[in-house]
């Protein structure tokens, strides 16, 4: 949920996230793997396997942008 906030915020711009349980990450957010999925075990060329490859690109660029710690 927050990814598109993020996204549709500019520099500057202050963001309120209500959240409706009592705490952060309730749902599937906070069940994931916790890995950044390469698209290695995907069919090639599939749709999948073409987000998981361009989505691991981006995810990996986003965290090396703002100093966050990926392996």
């Amino acid at each position: 949920m927050l990814w598109p906030v993020w996204c549709r915020a500019g520099p500057g711009t202050r963001v309120v996230v209500l959240e409706k349980e009592p705490g952060p990450a309730r749902h599937q957010t906070g069940h994931n793997s916790g890995v950044i999925h390469s698209g290695v075990y995907y069919r090639p060329g599939s749709l999948k396997a073409r987000y998981a490859v361009g989505g691991s690109a981006e995810l990996v660029a986003f965290c090396e942008r703002h100093a966050i710690a990926h392996q």
